[in-house]
């Protein structure tokens, strides 16, 4: 079965509304201006519903102009969660305690959701409509596990795992291509001795064949706050804003395709 925390499964919605469109059932998002490059974005646990990921790939476009694509619910199973579903359960800054109520919902949620979360299944393959010269990946919180384990492939150019779901050691040893980590300071699927573990692995793999990587750590956040961020929270949405921007600036560097006329 898939493990989730109580944080995999509440957030908040963005406000705004997406300008892609959808081709069968993935979200597009052209590039301004024609270009070799493109981005993929993973979702979280909520797929397509929630407009979070939509609004994040509509900027992705406009800042690093280009085509950018996210994984429909078919992709990767039905989503076991549903925007109603999306509200807090536990605090949204770190060293709070949970109250014993929220603990009870969480774990009634979970229940109800259970034949949903053992259907699901990632694509093992995207299959691309027009022919890049270069394509990253991203992945927010169950995207980030799955984009972990599509870094050890040959699918993508670059990567960017945010606060991923439930991974290990072994996944993270198999990644092959440059990495860019943006880590929440309280997550409890991606913990201070694995988050370390990962960035010790990430700095060998640099010795020995210079792959690029980069963690950054953002305090005062919470598991989910790249994708389903508290924005009344000041700390949260300074660090959502810098966390887009880390994502930018890695593409950046890492998918360096110039626009074509």
């Amino acid at each position: 079965m898939t493990s989730v925390c109580e944080r995999c499964i509440q957030g908040y919605i963005l406000d705004g509304q997406p300008s892609g469109v959808f081709e069968g059932p993935a979200y597009f998002k052209a590039a301004p201006v024609p270009s070799k490059r493109a981005v993929i974005v993973l979702t979280d646990i909520f797929g397509l519903k929630v407009p979070n990921s939509k609004l994040l790939a509509d900027r992705y476009s406009e800042k690093l102009g280009c085509d950018l694509r996210l994984t429909s619910p078919s992709a990767i199973g039905n989503p076991p969660f549903t925007p109603e579903q999306l509200a807090p359960v536990v605090h949204d800054v770190p060293n709070t305690s949970t109250p014993f109520l929220a603990k009870i919902k969480f774990v009634a949620t979970i229940f109800t959701s259970l034949p949903a979360l053992m259907r699901i299944r990632f694509a093992r393959r995207i299959k691309l409509e027009k022919k890049y010269d270069k394509i990253g990946v991203i992945g927010f919180c169950f995207g980030g596990a799955q984009v972990i384990r599509l870094a050890s492939t040959d699918l993508f150019d670059s990567a960017i795992v945010a606060h991923p779901g439930p991974t290990g050691k072994k996944d993270i040893q198999a990644m092959k291509i440059p990495t860019s980590w943006i880590c929440a300071e309280e997550d409890n699927t991606f913990p201070p001795s694995l988050r370390q573990e990962a960035e010790s692995i990430f700095r060998r793999k640099h010795e020995i064949d210079k792959l690029e990587y980069e963690f950054k750590d953002y305090k005062g956040t919470v598991h989910g706050f790249a994708a389903r961020p508290n924005l009344s929270i000041p700390v949260v949405k300074d660090a959502f804003e810098a966390a887009f921007e880390q994502t930018v600036s890695w593409f950046n560097k890492t998918l360096p395709v110039e626009k074509t006329a």
